[in-house]
């Protein structure tokens, strides 16, 4: 028993020594990390959509085929038709606002520079400290030069690789979701036979997580979306109300800071019309983000990541510095998958030092 407590410390050791070693490394090849990230994303963005897609519709492809007897390619085909109409709708009715919205809201971040020291300054003797008003004028000027025209210009220069990305994505997605089976035991097989069973394991359990984490993440977000918008438009009274919730619904795919990110924007616009309404955006926030933590998030995704919220905002804050927007995304599921991994390698290891016992 001894011994097995001290094969585990050894354990412990060294995976602890090498995470070390390799956010040292990765400390010393940073200012060389961003050419290669810009490179690998080009290339990985669309498997990695592809693959959210599939863990998505995977459990409705499994019921048509299965339970309803459908071949699997006309199941996928008949989820892709039904995908394609619901996109249809939303281009010919949501779109368009969307894009006023966008215009208005570039032309109002044009003017707020010069509008919002105005407001504050009238509202400071009674409404905010003077520190405070200098943090909301540096927000302002960093939210206004990353958003700025010339970023917006620059931003339009990658228009052709994301298209050719959301080309692509539904034809990867269509052989993933068909050959599942066959992807999966090609994986088992990589394995060596002495660890193939846990390999098994891995890949199931890996599976599993991603494909709950994944649609509960989108579920959580769309509800927060919708809660948001109706607040916005109808207790608010916030003009954009359809841009900024909806840009609140994705920053919520990013865990504990997204909803911060999210309403950032909200309640700069606010700040610009009154106080009154700064507050009641505030506290429609708030209250959301509470009904998310207790009832949403726990009834939708539950507690099957299992990671400490602490592990979490540090994996999130390196994933963001290390590859921006995909590692603030993915930053989640590969801690996720890294426990998994190391959970079922320390257990294997266990079993095999207690078998030689």
């Amino acid at each position: 028993m001894a011994r097995l407590r001290d094969s585990k410390a050894i354990t412990l050791a060294t995976l602890g020594l090498i995470l070390l070693a390799g956010s040292y490394l990765i400390l010393q090849i940073f200012p060389y990390l961003s050419q290669v990230i810009d490179f690998l994303e080009s290339i990985a963005a669309p498997f990695l959509l592809a693959l959210a897609t599939s863990y998505l519709l995977h459990p409705v492809i499994t019921f048509l085929h299965i339970k309803l007897k459908l071949p699997k390619v006309f199941a996928i085909l008949l989820i892709y038709l039904l995908i394609a109409a619901l996109v249809t709708l939303i281009f010919i009715f949501c779109i368009p606002k969307f894009i006023v919205q966008l215009e208005h809201l570039t032309t109002a971040a044009a003017n707020l520079e010069q509008t919002l020291p105005a407001i504050l300054a009238k509202e400071q003797s009674s409404l905010l400290p003077p520190k405070i008003l200098a943090y909301i004028m540096q927000l302002i000027f960093y939210l206004k030069s990353r958003f700025s025209l010339a970023n917006l210009n620059l931003s339009l220069d990658k228009s052709l690789n994301y298209l050719f990305i959301l080309f692509v994505t539904p034809f990867l997605a269509f052989y993933m979701l068909r050959d599942s089976a066959a992807i999966e035991e090609s994986l088992g097989t990589v394995c060596p036979t002495a660890h193939k069973s846990v390999a098994t394991k891995i890949i199931s359990e890996v599976n599993e997580t991603l494909s709950r984490y994944i649609r509960g993440q989108l579920m959580v977000s769309i509800v927060i979306g919708s809660l948001t918008f109706l607040s916005y438009k109808f207790i608010c009274g916030l003009p954009h109300s359809l841009l900024l919730a909806s840009l609140a619904a994705i920053c919520n795919f990013i865990p504990y800071l997204g909803p911060f990110l999210g309403a950032a924007p909200a309640l700069v616009i606010a700040a610009t019309l009154s106080w009154e309404t700064t507050l009641a955006v505030f506290l429609t926030n708030l209250i959301l983000q509470i009904f998310e933590g207790n009832l949403i998030s726990p009834q939708i995704i539950g507690k099957q990541l299992a990671l400490h919220p602490l592990l979490v905002i540090f994996a999130v804050i390196v994933g963001g510095e290390a590859a921006g927007i995909w590692g603030l995304l993915l930053a989640v599921p590969v801690l996720a998958i890294l426990k998994i991994i190391i959970k079922n390698v320390m257990q294997e290891t266990e079993e095999n030092q207690a078998n030689k016992i």
